[in-house]
């Protein structure tokens, strides 16, 4: 995988009441390699910009029920895997939401 730079990126890390000032990341192996002012981009470099967007980690969700049918936990538990895959809806939205790991509480294996 090529590496990636984003530019202009205001990152939001959770260690501050708002998102640091604009600097470039560097994305190496799909690991951060360099955070910083003017990073240089290696050639080949796919370039994403961050400008009037931010940058921040992953969130996790630790309380979900991504397959519950509906509010009654105990007809959730009854329905087959099958068709409790078929209620997994939410895990596209959570991830443009910056969900990036979830912890479902009860109705998926």
């Amino acid at each position: 995988m090529p590496p990636i730079i984003i530019p202009n990126a205001p990152i939001v890390d959770g260690s501050a009441d708002r998102a640091a000032h604009l600097v470039d990341v560097l994305l190496t192996d799909g690991r951060v390699v360099e955070v910083g002012e003017r990073v240089n981009a290696p050639l080949g470099a796919h370039v994403f910009d961050a400008a009037g967007h931010f940058v921040m980690p992953g969130l996790i969700d630790c309380h979900v029920h991504v397959a519950a049918a509906t509010a009654n936990l105990a007809v959730n538990a009854m329905l087959p895997n099958t068709l409790a895959a078929l209620y997994c809806k939410y895990p596209r939205g959570m991830l443009g939401r910056g969900f990036t790991a979830v912890r479902d509480m009860g109705g998926a294996d």
